[in-house]
């Protein structure tokens, strides 16, 4: 797990850069690891202040199980505020780092985050997963952006003035 701790660092400020190309050598991607990772958001638009929760996919699609997989989700374009994440993970500034000691061939694992929208706008999450042995790094970024709404008040109602009808007494006359 010391080996993804290391790669964590990194992972955090690439995260929130955005995707970078990077060139792989080594042996073929048949018989290694194929980590590849997505992120939703559970509804867009949403409210300034709203909950908002997020799941994170991260699967292996190759032959061989990954080892020391890191994962990284940040959070940009919007102040907003991490109110929770997956067992597996720790919450840092803007984001959340987890570890994952071993990915099996074929295996997927879920991670729950929530979080709240401070602004109106657009929130822009991006996740990242590396493994010291994926040799195909192609599908290791996922961005989901999510619109933040303004909360508009209700005005509040006008005071009405309602005109009532009254009878209009009638005078008459007294006759002498």
């Amino acid at each position: 797990m010391s080996r993804a701790r290391g790669i964590v660092g990194a992972l955090v400020a690439v995260a929130v850069v955005g995707p970078a190309t990077v060139a792989v050598a080594g042996p073929s991607a048949a018989a290694e690891p194929d980590l590849a990772v997505t992120i939703r958001d559970d509804v867009d638009p949403v409210a300034v202040g709203d909950s908002l929760a997020y799941r994170v996919s991260v699967a292996n699609h190759g032959a061989r199980p990954a080892r020391d997989v890191a994962v990284a989700l940040s959070f940009g374009g919007l102040p907003s505020e991490s109110l929770e994440a997956a067992p597996s993970c720790r919450i840092v500034t803007d984001g959340a780092v987890c570890g994952i000691e071993r990915l099996q061939a074929e295996e997927r694992v879920d991670l729950d985050f929530r979080r709240r929208p401070l602004a109106a706008g657009v929130l822009v999450a991006t996740a990242l997963v590396v493994a010291a042995d994926d040799p195909e790094p192609a599908n290791n970024v996922a961005v989901e952006s999510t619109t933040v709404r303004a909360v508009t008040e209700a005005p509040s109602p006008s005071p009405t003035i309602t005109a009532v009808a009254s009878p209009v007494p009638t005078v008459t006359a007294a006759s002498a």
